[in-house]
């Protein structure tokens, strides 16, 4: 006869191998400094520093939909590495709605530097 104790053992895995760990995965953890300095980059890319953080912090709007657009990437990179469960129609949305924060920001940018010249 088993014991409770034997039959609900906890089997105690090996350490984690390279070839255990899923290819989604990042390959080392991001941190947040690391995601915020490379959307800068990529929203807006050969732009200097200074003009990028004058633009965002110039109105309430821009400074809204820019944090609503690096929200959505934190959750949609949470939602790529496992983190965040969502459905696909839920992910779908979501990557809308930031294409349409990205086009709208870079609007405003384009308007912004024509107002400065």
């Amino acid at each position: 006869m088993r014991t409770f104790t034997q039959a609900h053992s906890i089997a105690i895995l090996p350490a984690a191998d390279a070839r255990m760990v899923p290819a989604w995965l990042p390959s080392r953890p991001v941190r947040t400094a690391d995601r915020s300095h490379r959307e800068e980059i990529d929203m807006f890319e050969n732009q200097q520093h200074d003009d990028v953080e004058k633009f965002i912090h110039a109105d309430a709007e821009t400074r809204r939909l820019y944090f609503r657009h690096k929200e959505l990437d934190s959750k949609l990179e949470d939602a790529g590495r496992g983190c965040l469960a969502l459905g696909d129609e839920a992910l779908t949305q979501m990557k809308r709605e930031k294409l349409q924060a990205k086009v709208q920001l870079q609007r405003m940018w384009d308007r912004w530097q024509q107002s400065r010249h």
